[in-house]
Order: structure tokens, then C-alpha cells, then sequence
């Protein structure tokens, strides 16, 4: 059976037509915080570093201020160092940096804001690197590189006028990295399974050349 040909240009132009609606009412992407490169890997002994980024802050949101926690098992990584990066100081204005480590727990906090007050009428926009972590590898496994708790990872913005100025929440996503070295170790039923099944194939190896003989 021929198929018509106008049917399969009306079908055509409809579906462009949908694609391109739903192309032009696509919404704008929300603003995210995230462990870069997310997946990081090191022999023992050896240090790699790991960005903490944010991405589409708009100008109508401005950043201000922000802090996180980042958690990770102290028995395969260690934290030795975090340094602020480049984004609230691109604005031109002072800033203060913060930050503090624990490799018995397991956790980096740290935190930068605009520090000129008032504040001035615009914060930071658009993407780029809120802070540096350097680690190094003490341990073979993995970790994840998490911010572990919502209420520890604060984006903030500035609204007002002095002397009203008010700090208030930019909503945001969260994308944890990781860090691996070695593979998942094999669980000790796995193993006792395996040797089981092994004995069990010698076994009756030996038990059927025995028979033929």
C-alpha cells in the first residue's frame, strides 16, 4: 500500500513544530554546586585536587556568600589543604575565606562572602570556582566526595538597600564527586562460594576418573 505523500510532510512539519515549542519553553537551567572533576583517583602517597564550582548564578540572583561541607572516609583520603578561588573575588571586591579540616571525621568546611559593607548593588554571576581541596591518597578503596548534609551547602544572595539589605537562599542542586583506587573488595561469602563451588569441581573430577577406572 502506497503511502501518501502529503500525510508524511503534514506529519513532518507537526513534529518540527512540537520540537521547536518545546526547545523555546524549555526552562533555565537552576543553579548547582558541584565537586569537579567528579571522578579523581591517586596512588597512596600521592595528592590530586579537586574544584568546588558553581554554575548559572543569574543576575537577578547574585552571589553573595556561600559555604559546604564536604565529607569523605578519612581511611582512604585525607584533606591537606583549601584555598578560595576566584569567583567572589572576580567581582573586585574584598572578601573573607574560611575554612577548617578534619581528617579524624572526615570533613571539609568551608565559606567565603562579599565582605565590604553595605554591600555593593551586584554580587557574582554566571560560573566559576568558589574554592580549591587539595587531598591525598592514604589508603586503597573508594570514597565519595559528598556534600553530606543540605542545611551544610548555602548559596546567598543580597536583596535591598542600605540600610534594609537582607541575605536570602539561592535554590540550587548538588552534585557529589568521588574518589577511587582500588576496586570494591569481594565479600567473604563471595569467596567462601567460590571455594565451595571449586572443591566441589575437583571433587567430582577425581570422583569420576576413579569410576572409569
Amino acid at each position: 500500500m502506497k503511502k501518501n505523500p502529503y500525510w508524511l510532510v503534514l506529519t513532518t512539519i507537526v513534529m518540527l513544530s512540537i520540537a521547536m515549542a518545546s526547545v523555546g519553553t524549555a526552562s533555565p537551567a537552576e543553579p548547582a554546586i558541584h565537586v569537579k572533576p567528579k571522578d579523581n583517583t591517586a596512588e597512596v602517597g600521592e595528592t590530586f585536587t579537586v574544584n568546588i564550582a558553581v554554575t548559572d548564578i543569574t543576575e537577578e540572583e547574585n552571589l553573595y556568600l556561600w559555604e559546604c561541607r564536604i565529607t569523605f572516609n578519612p581511611d582512604i583520603i585525607n584533606a591537606v589543604n583549601a584555598t578560595e578561588g576566584p569567583f567572589l573575588k572576580d567581582t573586585g571586591y574584598e572578601t573573607f575565606w574560611a575554612k577548617k579540616m578534619n581528617n579524624t571525621i572526615g570533613t571539609v568546611d568551608i565559606l567565603a562572602t562579599i565582605s565590604e559593607f553595605p554591600y555593593p548593588p551586584n554580587g557574582a554571576t554566571g560560573s566559576g570556582t568558589l574554592a580549591t581541596i587539595t587531598f591525598e591518597a592514604v589508603g586503597q578503596g573508594a570514597t565519595d566526595l559528598e556534600f553530606k548534609e543540605e542545611d551544610d551547602t548555602r548559596l546567598r544572595t543580597i536583596k535591598g538597600e542600605a540600610p534594609d539589605q537582607y541575605v536570602y537562599p539561592i535554590p540550587h542542586d548538588r552534585e557529589n564527586g568521588s574518589f577511587r583506587n582500588a576496586g570494591a573488595p569481594i565479600p567473604l561469602q563471595l569467596v567462601a562460594a567460590i571455594v565451595v563451588v571449586v572443591a566441589a569441581c575437583i571433587f567430582a573430577v577425581f570422583y569420576f576418573r576413579r569410576k572409569r577406572a
